[in-house]
């Protein structure tokens, strides 16, 4: 966990030894080409769903009926468009102008539970390492790792563990600054062979003085507020913790679904997956991930046609295509380019 001129092609997508994130960023997309009022409007639900979760409904609704409680529900299914949003934002996408963009973000990663700048990073730093055995959590080093200890950690990972170093590290922020760096170096893979640059990239973004506290700021509102929300709830909050809990779930299981067992070494990887066009929205289009990854700076709403444009092929099914990930972990030397 350089910019482009409209959309980025193969050629240009990003080539080994290059881990300025900035490429991933839509600065220059031109501001007609962003659905600015659908992004809206969906930002606007979140923040409405949320709202009632957090507030109205423990501390109005409950009160009239304990059936109230299964609006709950919502914080699990809205996951994937938050998720989505988030994204957009981290691409720069969201908004086309930047303060907006950020603030939006920053919004949408206080209702995540995590600070909108450490998500951004950590999913730019995805883009920069994709087709990279650090990237890939399904992979380990049969020389040195046991393989009942790589599943052990992979399957906590993908059942919940991705998120949960979500809200651990939202914590750490606080920690002294030397600290947070160690933290951000760890988080990008320092060490590895096929890190590049990553760790000194995520140590500077995460960790200078103004984005240090920004940060710092985000993650202090989101232990008022959710920390509220659990008073507010009371005696049930157990069920309320359950619902984000089960939202974390959901999250992790997606999160390396479209890279699964693909080989190693091709940067603009990723598989795109059938789902009806009724449902994208719900998504944001992010069926089509292996075309993101190749058109990092294309909004959402153009991804299907640079599909159709490219010729894409759909492999697997956007909703099924998760549980690939239960066959288990793979030795690193079995996808070696």
């Amino acid at each position: 966990m350089q910019a482009f001129t409209g959309h980025a092609d193969a050629s240009n997508a990003g080539g080994a030894g290059d881990s300025n994130l900035e490429r991933f960023e839509g600065r220059n997309t031109a501001r007609a080409r962003i659905p600015i009022r659908r992004n809206l409007s969906y930002f606007a639900a979140i923040l409405a769903l949320n709202a009632v979760l957090v507030g109205v409904l423990p501390s109005v609704l409950l009160t009239a009926s304990s059936w109230w409680a299964l609006l709950l529900i919502l914080i699990y299914l809205s996951a994937p468009l938050h998720w989505a949003l988030i994204h957009e934002a981290s691409h720069r996408l969201l908004h086309p102008l930047p303060w907006i963009n950020r603030l939006l973000g920053r919004v949408l990663g206080i209702l995540f539970l995590c600070p909108f700048d450490m998500l951004r990073v950590g999913h730019l730093c995805h883009h920069a390492l994709n087709g990279r055995a650090s990237d890939r959590p399904e992979l380990y080093d049969a020389d040195r790792i046991p393989r009942w200890r790589a599943r052990l950690v992979y399957y906590f990972r993908l059942s919940f563990g991705l998120y949960m170093a979500e809200l651990v590290v939202t914590l750490l922020i606080f920690l002294p600054r030397p600290l947070v760096r160690r933290v951000a170096r760890t988080l990008a893979y320092d060490g590895n062979d096929d890190s590049l640059k990553i760790p000194d990239i995520a140590e500077q973004q995460l960790t200078s003085s103004e984005r240090i506290w920004s940060i710092r700021f985000d993650a202090l509102v989101i232990v008022l507020v959710w920390g509220l929300a659990i008073w507010f709830y009371g005696w049930i909050s157990w069920l309320f913790i359950a619902a984000v809990l089960a939202r974390g779930t959901l999250v992790s299981i997606f999160d390396n679904a479209p890279h699964y067992g693909m080989p190693l070494g091709d940067l603009r990887q990723g598989h795109d997956t059938r789902l009806r066009p009724a449902f994208r929205w719900l998504v944001l289009n992010a069926n089509f991930h292996g075309t993101h990854h190749r058109n990092p700076t294309l909004p959402w709403s153009e991804l299907p046609v640079r599909f159709e444009k490219d010729q894409g092929r759909f492999t697997g099914n956007y909703i099924s295509a998760p549980f690939r990930q239960l066959r288990g972990v793979i030795p690193r030397s079995h996808l070696q380019s």
